[in-house]
């Protein structure tokens, strides 16, 4: 026999219990759900009459007979001066005369002629504050328009000396750093090319003088240091100097180093 048919009654009863039970819980949630709906669906479309019926039970009983019995006059806003009994308009400037609640004469303090009463509303309307008179640094926020440059001062332009062709470009965007010593550009130009045969003729001349001494000397001399100094002046530096005279024939393509460092503002 299976495990179904030893069930007992009791607990088949129990189980179909259980179930009705859970039912009536949902249910139960489930009605509370629809009345909580109804109740906010009856309060939403009546909110009018609940409001006007709250308004009624807050006001005083006896608010009419107040109103009544007060006794009012009738100012000019702009003119505090002009109070009269009755309605009417300004005679100065034709503005209609403002009602408020009659108060006795008040003693007013040292040094005011006058003084003017307004309701919350005009108050809020005139956007009217007050503050107490403090000691203080007056400051004035300015905004305007302006430009940030550079300062012109410390800008400087780092250009090839010679006539060429830059093939290569190490600093190739704006805003890169650059330090003192860092190759710039490879260059090519005839004209280097020249200087440097004519370094290297110089200096092989020299060599092959006899005599450490004498004219020929010193001519030989001077033509070695007219060639280095041609090659300084345009940006050649010492070490690439010494490197074409270490390697004995010219260099097609030099590098240009930067002087100085810095930011790239512009290539």
């Amino acid at each position: 026999m299976t495990r179904e048919d030893d069930r007992s009654p009791s607990s088949a009863k129990s189980s179909l219990a259980g179930r009705a039970w859970t039912f009536v819980r949902i249910m139960n949630v489930r009605l509370r759900f629809i009345l909580l709906m109804v109740i906010v669906g009856v309060v939403a479309g009546h909110w009018d009459d609940i409001m006007n019926h709250y308004d009624r039970w807050r006001r005083p009983a006896h608010a009419a007979s107040e109103t009544q019995g007060r006794e009012v006059e009738y100012y000019c806003p702009m003119h505090p001066n002009i109070i009269r009994s009755e309605p009417g308009k300004c005679p100065i400037c034709g503005m209609p005369l403002s009602e408020r609640a009659k108060t006795g004469d008040q003693s007013l303090p040292e040094g005011v002629l006058a003084q003017v009463q307004l309701t919350p509303q005009k108050v809020r309307m005139g956007r009217v504050g007050t503050t107490p008179v403090t000691y203080q640094l007056l400051s004035r926020e300015i905004r305007t328009v302006g430009i940030v440059d550079y300062d012109e001062t410390r800008r400087a332009f780092v250009s090839a000396r010679i006539k060429g062709r830059l093939d290569k470009l190490m600093v190739n965007y704006v805003g890169q750093r650059v330090e003192a010593g860092d190759a710039l550009a490879l260059i090519y130009s005839p004209e280097l090319l020249v200087a440097q045969e004519e370094l290297l003729t110089a200096v092989r001349g020299q060599a092959e003088t006899k005599s450490p001494g004498g004219m020929a000397a010193e001519t030989g001399a001077s033509l070695v240091e007219a060639a280095r100094r041609k090659l300084s002046l345009w940006g050649i530096t010492e070490y690439q100097i010494q490197e074409i005279v270490r390697r004995g024939s010219p260099e097609t393509h030099l590098t240009l180093y930067s002087p100085i460092a810095g930011i790239v503002t512009e290539k």
